[in-house]
């Protein structure tokens, strides 16, 4: 573990008005802290404080890639997508802000082993899709056989969009977090971040698994009503 693992800040995103994602958070940040020690339960949005968070920042749905935009305004309609979505924007910010790489995850993530990587050009993602299967990405990833540490730059391909498969566990560096930010567009999270305006690894072998019980990070609020 290197040392400016040790000194990285780590941020778990939870949802207060929501027991499923409180719940949740105290385990991811447990998993954390076992390898790590600036660790904190970050406060996100749901979707009524999050509406008012995009209204203040004049962050509107657009069109980013034309040939997914209806897919994804469809996707973006839903309520849990709307208060991840402004989770995620608000600690691209803070990344801004600290001038340093940060590591998000989101509630349903448990760390199983420390990072192994540092060395990356445009986002690392640490986790293996436990809930959908990693024949979805383009460039496949054998998890079981694949054991050379290493970093794979890796995407879910629509209408020929590179896409990051979820936004689960993820490292970023402040140059990305600022594009994002200054590009003050709303969509789902993981296709505002995507391989076309940079670059998406995955780390060899992973170091976060996603718990895959059906109370998703954007769904948890059907989940708690």
């Amino acid at each position: 573990m290197t040392s400016s693992f040790k000194k990285m800040n780590f941020f778990i995103i939870h949802v207060p008005e929501s027991k499923t994602s409180i719940s949740h958070a105290k385990m991811a940040y447990k998993s954390v802290k076992n390898f790590y020690k600036n660790v904190e339960i970050y406060k996100g949005y749901d979707p009524q404080r999050a509406q008012k968070f995009l209204i203040d920042k004049s962050i509107s749905h657009r069109p980013v890639h034309k040939s997914i935009y209806e897919w994804s305004l469809e996707k973006a309609k839903r309520p849990g997508m709307l208060g991840s979505f402004a989770s995620h924007y608000s600690l691209w910010e803070l990344c801004v802000k600290l001038d340093e790489t940060i590591c998000i995850l989101e509630h349903d993530a448990r760390m199983f082993s420390p990072i192994i990587h540092e060395d990356f050009d445009g986002i690392l993602q640490l986790n293996i899709e436990d809930s959908k299967s990693p024949i979805r990405l383009h460039y496949q990833l054998d998890y079981k056989y694949d054991t050379k540490t290493s970093i794979k730059e890796c995407y879910y391909i629509k209408n020929g969009i590179p896409l990051a498969l979820g936004l689960g566990a993820y490292l970023i560096k402040p140059k990305e977090a600022k594009f994002l930010v200054d590009l003050k567009a709303y969509g789902p999270a993981d296709h505002i971040v995507n391989g076309i305006f940079f670059k998406i690894y995955r780390q060899i072998p992973p170091s976060v698994y996603l718990v895959n019980d059906g109370k998703s990070f954007t769904r948890n609020y059907e989940q708690d009503s």
